[in-house]
């Protein structure tokens, strides 16, 4: 035996060792495991989750509250002027209240493995609750980690492509925070991408037209300023 393969077989024995002190209670059936587990065996990992996450979803409660008192303020409020952001914002709020609603129940982080993005969810409430309910609630996860991923901006994801795989040169970071990726599943797109683009763009069609009607028919007699002014606008909702 050389000796680069008695070192390998000695890191194996620790690392066996290591997961030995992190492992679940013995059950009769594998079946039994509450679906979406992720179980974390490094010792600084999951000492450091014990304490950010608790932390994580008592901070998740003030946001509930005041988007509760958010959405208040915008079913009391009245007016022209209020309709144009009213609906907006009560769709924000319902969807940070379901979020954080979501952070209370079962907590979740991020980690990378080998450059993939995984969505952890830790908590004792997995073990417990009915294994339906585990699926409905890995689903809601896998959708917000979806969306989150969709937003985060290029810089963001240069940064976290360099925390994953610093062997990349830089010009090839670049490249994949900014360009179309190589690989893209087919049942994504079509679950992900081509309905809500669809339905998205279609809405948002509806309402550019609708508006451009409605301003070419209440303002008949409109001065040559405010014509041009209505152009403008109607060129950077198409832009938009």
């Amino acid at each position: 035996m050389t000796k680069e393969q008695y070192n390998l077989l000695e890191a194996a024995e620790r690392r066996r060792n290591r997961i030995k002190s992190y492992h679940l209670p013995e059950i009769d059936e594998p079946s039994q495991y509450p679906s979406g587990i992720f179980i974390m065996h490094e010792r600084l990992w999951a000492g450091s989750a014990r304490l950010i996450i608790p932390a994580d979803g008592n901070i998740m409660r003030s946001p509930v509250s005041l988007n509760i008192r958010l959405l208040a303020v915008l079913c009391q409020t009245n007016g022209q002027s209020a309709r144009v952001y009213r609906i907006t914002c009560m769709i924000t709020a319902v969807l940070s209240i379901y979020f954080s609603l979501l952070l209370l129940l079962i907590p979740h982080v991020f980690i990378f493995i080998d450059g993939n993005v995984a969505d952890v969810l830790y908590g004792p409430l997995l073990y417990y609750l009915p294994e339906r309910v585990n699926d409905i609630l890995i689903i809601a996860f896998f959708t917000q980690a979806h969306t989150i991923w969709q937003f985060l901006p290029g810089p963001s994801n240069v940064q976290w492509i360099h925390l994953t795989k610093r062997d990349i040169c830089v010009s090839r970071q670049l490249i994949l925070a900014y360009t179309i990726p190589g690989h893209i599943d087919l049942l994504a797109m079509i679950m992900y991408d081509v309905l809500s683009y669809i339905v998205r763009y279609g809405l948002f069609s509806f309402c550019a037209i609708k508006i451009r009607i409605d301003l070419k028919t209440y303002l008949i007699n409109a001065s040559e300023k405010t014509a041009l002014m209505q152009q403008r606008f109607f060129r950077l909702q198409l832009v938009q």
